[in-house]
């Protein structure tokens, strides 16, 4: 499965500042679709759904480039919940 990233859009707003949707991109920046999602989950969805895995930000303006600023989006079999796997107990 290639990784994709699950955007906010207005890019490099402050932190806390309104999103107005979410939309799919490849590490160079091109869009996987042109469907904009209100919510993020929606973009998840259509990333599994598309057979890739969606990558979300740590950070309202996180770098494609580092892998630091992003953690991979999983589902919870028996609800189908997204977690950040990042904050799992090892």
């Amino acid at each position: 499965m290639t990784n994709v990233f699950v955007e906010a859009v207005p890019k490099g707003r402050p932190e806390g500042t309104m999103i107005f949707h979410f939309v799919l991109e490849h590490a160079d920046g091109s869009h996987v679709t042109s469907r904009t999602h209100s919510m993020r989950q929606g973009a998840i969805n259509e990333a599994w759904g598309l057979g890739h895995d969606p990558l979300l930000a740590r950070m309202r303006n996180a770098d494609k480039t580092k892998p630091e600023d992003w953690c991979a989006a999983s589902r919870v079999s028996h609800n189908s919940r997204l977690i950040d796997q990042s904050n799992k107990d090892e």
